[in-house]
């Protein structure tokens, strides 16, 4: 073999093992990314439930959670009245926050 064809397979191996080597690095850091991603929205997330009072009136309102405590509770309706016999499903204590 010629030296010029050996010090390109040599080249060509150590490229190969370069990007090899960054492709891995790059995937651990994209699954580790992914991973601080999915445990920050567990976090921090919002939803939409209604608040209901013993007169059976609700209004519907925005929660929005971070790191398990009530950040705001923003109205998104208007007062809404029940009929006297409606009974929340959802019993007496709701949870805003977990």
């Amino acid at each position: 073999m010629k030296p010029l064809t050996i010090m390109i397979i040599i080249l060509i191996s150590f490229i190969s093992e370069i990007l090899e080597n960054n492709f891995i690095f790059t995937v651990k850091v994209i699954e580790q990314q992914n991973e601080e991603l999915v445990e920050n929205i567990s976090k921090n997330y919002t939803w939409t439930t209604a608040i209901c009072n013993l007169k059976k009136e609700c209004i519907d309102v925005t929660i929005h959670c971070e790191n398990g405590k009530v950040k705001s509770i923003i109205p998104s309706s208007k007062l809404i009245k029940n009929h006297d016999s409606w009974i929340d499903p959802r019993g007496d204590k709701i949870e805003f926050c977990s």
